[in-house]
């Protein structure tokens, strides 16, 4: 971020998937990032993907219970239900897989599925952040810039940003180049800004983009 991730404004967060469709939660200033989905456009048929990843899951392939729930989250290939989503992404993150834990922590997050609960959001996050998944990173970030279900730290926000972008998260260098402009937590500096626009504009994240070409415009 999906969160599937919603994308509002400046701050940018995660909803990770096994690996092709992203997604978004909604929130003030920021979105939810997802990471890609491993053969989600099989055939541009995702009722056939769902059937396969169902397959694979009571397998016990964890990412495939990841992707799985991905698609109930965003109603591809089957109705849509974030209750059944929270279910599979909690399996998932059981059994493992970090980015389910990510998005489980998405759906904690808005609500989707489940009570809303922005500490047990912090806790997966955490989780899958630790694990190596970049987008719980960044939605972490979100989380400690807003200050919801931790104290706000701007500064910590700012290393969780830095960390995802490094690791290859594009809402997370978009999400750090917000910070860099408004100078909160770092040395305000809009060169720095500008290039963390341009470097989620050319990964493909087209709120860079729009960061970016607002900055150029003399959006300050």
């Amino acid at each position: 971020m999906y969160r599937a991730s919603l994308l509002l404004s400046a701050f940018v967060g995660t909803l990770a998937l096994g690996a092709c469709a992203q997604v978004q939660s909604p929130g003030p200033h920021s979105a939810r990032e997802s990471t890609p989905c491993d053969g989600c456009g099989v055939s541009q048929d995702s009722v056939r993907a769902a059937q396969l990843y169902e397959q694979a899951c009571d397998g016990g392939d964890m990412a495939r219970c990841t992707n799985l729930g991905a698609l109930y989250q965003t109603g591809q290939g089957v109705s849509q239900d974030s209750t059944r989503a929270a279910q599979l992404y909690e399996q998932a993150c059981q059994g493992g897989s970090m980015p389910g834990c990510s998005n489980l922590g998405v759906l904690y997050e808005a609500g989707h599925g489940v009570r809303q609960d922005y500490t047990r959001a912090v806790q997966l996050y955490e989780q899958a952040c630790d694990g190596g998944d970049m987008a719980g990173c960044s939605n972490l970030g979100v989380l400690y810039r807003r200050g919801q279900g931790v104290s706000q730290d701007s500064t910590r926000a700012v290393q969780l940003y830095e960390q995802a972008c490094q690791g290859g998260s594009m809402p997370g260098c978009s999400n750090l180049g917000v910070l860099y402009e408004a100078g909160h937590g770092v040395r305000q500096d809009y060169t720095r800004a500008a290039q963390l626009f341009e470097q989620a504009c050319q990964g493909g994240y087209s709120n860079g983009c729009t960061a970016g070409e607002r900055l150029r415009n003399g959006g300050r």
